[in-house]
């Protein structure tokens, strides 16, 4: 049997759960955004999520709520949709600028009168 890469240099990232249960176990590789945003979490909600174990590498092993598990597919966008997002979201943009300098300029009269 021939190895394709050596597994030592691949950072492993699991996710285990069993059916009915309400707590997922985590294991996420050292130096990633996932550890990272995993150990903030732990601190915010220690009632939800706890870090139950740390390597020299960094890899941790938690446990989290399965309900924070999401899988979300990329999605896929005609040309057409992509510049129609685009659009919206640039009209969104300026709207809220213009928004917020009005609500500035609001602020300022109020307080020189």
């Amino acid at each position: 049997m021939t190895d394709f890469y050596d597994a030592s240099d691949v950072p492993e990232n699991a996710i285990e759960w069993l059916k009915g249960r309400k707590t997922a176990t985590v294991t996420l590789a050292g130096g990633t955004s996932l550890n990272t945003r995993v150990r903030k979490l732990a601190k915010s909600k220690p009632d939800k999520c706890q870090i139950r174990d740390e390597n020299e590498g960094g890899t941790i092993v938690a446990h989290i709520p399965v309900s924070w598990i999401k899988i979300n597919p990329e999605r896929e966008l005609s040309e057409a949709q992509l510049a129609e997002l685009q659009a919206s979201a640039k009209k969104n943009f300026h709207s809220d600028r213009a928004r917020m300098s009005a609500k500035a300029s609001d602020s300022g009269s109020k307080v020189n009168s």
